[in-house]
């Protein structure tokens, strides 16, 4: 493979995964407009950012800003140039944001797929269980589902790729059979998160929410244990269903991937079309009633039109 394509591919994962509430915390030791580059959220930042390139490429902080409560950051690796933010909180980084003064005042209607009905609609959401995205559409969407978990068959999936980067890395097998964007300790967080929703589903959503708070993709290979003890799941059940089912698992999920052609996280499929719509419990909702025959009366119900982060794709 072109080593162009491999480096590209590495500076995308990088910048799609980057959660790290607990790599930046403690607060701004100075002036945030006098001397950004020196403040000690944007320090770690970098010591960050250094930890997840290859051995020999250069990385260059090149100038940062702060504005609109942002720090801006200007970077590069080697001679590849790229725009990161960060959270004025410092526990965010991102690679891009929304300028709402850009945007017509008009709220954003609603945009989804004409959406076949169903006397109990099939909801499936597909997720990278430490996509950023794929993570703030499960906080949005879980009021939307709580709501009418009686009424729909709901199924939580997750995004498998096939020959992907390093599969040493990224990949169930050395050959490179089932692969996760944000490497191994992500693809096995997916296998026990589908565990968990096969075997305990009604802890199916404070497991995943725990870890999601708490876990990455670099320690979730022992973060994960605490996250069930703090939720009461059988660990044993868990282990089990790994040890015995990963495979056959990530296999359906691969080919349902490629049933519905599913390359990005988050990706939802009502009645099996794809939701274009607005990322809030209330837009999720109403996406979800679309889909039936005869509504319950529960799709009456007013949920919450806040989105809590800018819209964007692992892909």
């Amino acid at each position: 493979m072109d080593k162009k394509v491999i480096y590209s591919g590495i500076i995308s994962i990088f910048l799609l995964t980057v959660i790290i509430g607990s790599y930046l915390s403690g607060g701004w030791k100075i002036n945030p407009f006098i001397n950004p580059e020196s403040s000690s959220a944007v320090k770690k930042a970098v010591e960050f950012i250094k930890s997840q390139i290859p051995q020999g490429k250069k990385f260059s902080l090149d100038k940062v800003k702060y504005e609109d409560g942002l720090y801006h950051l200007y970077a590069s690796i080697d001679d590849k140039k790229f725009e990161l933010y960060l959270s004025s909180s410092g526990n965010l980084l991102f690679t891009q944001f929304i300028p709402l003064n850009e945007i017509s005042k008009e709220k954003p209607k609603q945009k989804s797929n004409t959406i076949s009905k169903k006397d109990k609609p099939d909801v499936l959401l597909f997720t990278m269980a430490f996509c950023p995205y794929g993570n703030q559409a499960e906080e949005a969407i879980f009021p939307a589902i709580e709501l009418l978990e009686n009424y729909i068959n709901f199924q939580p999936h997750y995004v498998i790729y096939e020959k992907y980067m390093d599969p040493k890395k990224f990949c169930f097998t050395d050959e490179g059979n089932y692969c996760s964007m944000h490497g191994k300790g992500e693809l096995n967080q997916d296998i026990r998160e589908l565990c968990v929703f096969k075997y305990q589903k009604d802890k199916y959503w404070e497991f995943v929410k725990d870890v999601n708070k708490n876990c990455n993709p670099s320690n979730v290979d022992n973060c994960w244990l605490n996250s069930a003890k703090r939720v009461n799941l059988n660990i044993d059940k868990v282990k089990s269903c790994f040890e015995k089912e990963a495979e056959e698992l990530l296999k359906y999920e691969l080919d349902l991937c490629k049933k519905y052609n599913v390359r990005g996280s988050p990706a939802l499929l009502i009645n099996g079309s794809d939701y274009n719509g607005t990322r809030t419990p209330e837009a999720y909702k109403n996406g979800i009633c679309s889909g039936f025959n005869n509504p319950p009366q529960e799709c009456n119900k007013k949920l919450s039109d806040t989105n809590k982060g800018a819209d964007g794709t692992c892909k």
